[in-house]
């Protein structure tokens, strides 16, 4: 496990100073474009509509993988727009800090867990108030870390074969699937309503969200090795631990 984080005090309250976190320097094979290292707190920035998150879970997705070796422009652009130069685009955690906006709105709460769309590949991100959702209580971590993605995937994709059946029914071919692509031409009250369909889903049919294994955060190399084992069932999970 990694160590303990490091505290100062300042009249009695405790502050965290640092945080792990899985570092991406370029692309290439996993191995020897990322490492494990502790990022101070002050580093993180949290703008008027930002939420500071502590995460619990993320998922080590294939489409993760592909992008610490390709960087494709669309995905990368998702990763990058982060605070943290980590991987990741999805997780569960708790609120740690509101925005000045988002407090005014009070559609959050500091220690609500919720589901988001960020870099998460670290203990502490910062995401957008509009890529963070609220969580209902009978949805375990372990779906809820891997819930936007797989669903929303899934949803684009039916989108996809519903329009080609209607253009081109005997062409079926399926564009690559893209949540940065899906997340700049949606607007917010499509963004959400699709959003209720995940959670919905995950409600219904939870067996549709299995978990392959859960690696603690310093197997990070051996989690991305299961991910990318052909034909692994479920999802490989990453636990940062308290």
């Amino acid at each position: 496990m990694f160590p303990q984080l490091s505290t100062d005090r300042d009249n009695g309250d405790e502050v965290k100073t640092s945080f792990p976190a899985i570092i991406q320097c370029g692309r290439g094979e996993p191995a020897d474009v990322l490492h494990l290292t502790r990022m101070p707190s002050r580093d993180l920035h949290i703008g008027a509509r930002d939420v500071l998150l502590y995460v619990c879970k993320r998922p080590v997705h294939r489409v993760d993988i592909a992008l610490l070796r390709s960087q494709s422009q669309d995905d990368a652009a998702l990763v990058s727009a982060g605070r943290v130069p980590t991987p990741g685009l999805e997780g569960v955690g708790v609120i740690v800090q509101l925005g000045a906006a988002v407090r005014l709105e009070r559609r959050f709460s500091v220690g609500q867990r919720v589901a988001f769309l960020a870099p998460s590949w670290s203990a502490r991100t910062v995401a957008p108030c509009d890529a963070v959702f609220a969580i209902p209580d009978e949805i375990p971590d372990t779906i809820a870390a891997q819930l936007l993605v797989n669903a929303l995937r899934a949803q684009m994709a039916m989108k996809n074969v519903r329009l080609t059946l209607a253009s081109a029914p005997y062409n079926i071919t399926l564009p690559e699937i893209s949540i940065a692509s899906w997340w700049r031409t949606v607007d917010a009250d499509e963004r959400a309503a699709q959003v209720r369909m995940a959670i919905d889903l995950a409600t219904r049919k939870p067996e549709l969200f299995g978990v392959a294994r859960e690696y603690e955060f310093v197997d990070f190399l051996g989690a991305i090795a299961h991910a990318g084992l052909p034909g692994t069932r479920g999802t490989v999970l990453l636990n940062t631990g308290f």
